[in-house]
């Protein structure tokens, strides 16, 4: 009945700290790697509108003449919408100083007046690589990953030999399986 216990804490055990150090870590970084590529889509459809002569040419509705409105540059809704959204998931997931200077990309001004647009493109040059340097995983993490997996092995070896009364499966009472 002991060694039945210990297997079965031994194995919930095992399945919490996978759950804990491994999965919630993976599901953050696919957040983020998701955030990365609304932020490419806002920013292609974002240049894509910016530099369409037809919509930059495009009369303004009545009301928006009524009202007195004056864009200087016309944008889609759906890019207004993938704009808001990049920038609110950047904000979410992303450090201060990236998320920050992903904004300025969209304040940098590109028109079809300012060709070729060499502030913007100045400042998403500078912005391209601080959000897909945060897209990789931190060098920080690696040893919590491989103690974890370690940990894993041996609590596995523990319960098959617990089950097993000996050490036939490979394991060393290190964690390491002779195997591997």
């Amino acid at each position: 009945m002991g060694s039945f216990f210990s297997a079965v804490v031994g194995g919930l055990t095992v399945v919490l700290v996978q759950h804990v150090i491994l999965w919630r870590y993976q599901r953050r970084m696919d957040l983020k790697k998701a955030a990365f590529e609304d932020a490419l889509t806002a920013l292609s459809l974002y240049e894509t509108d910016a530099m369409d002569v037809n919509l930059q040419n495009a009369e303004l509705s009545e009301e928006a003449k009524k009202a007195g409105i004056t864009p200087k540059l016309k944008l889609r809704d759906e890019t207004n919408i993938a704009m808001a959204k990049a920038l609110a998931l950047t904000s979410a997931f992303f450090s201060k100083p990236t998320s920050d200077k992903f904004a300025d990309v969209f304040s940098a001004g590109i028109s079809l007046d300012n060709v070729p647009n060499d502030k913007y493109y100045a400042v998403l040059k500078e912005a391209m690589p601080m959000l897909a340097k945060e897209v990789d995983p931190p060098q920080f993490w690696e040893p919590w990953v491989e103690a974890a997996k370690k940990w894993y092995r041996c609590a596995y070896c523990w319960v098959t030999q617990s089950f097993s009364g000996s050490s036939k499966d490979g394991c060393n009472g290190s964690g390491d399986s002779s195997d591997k």
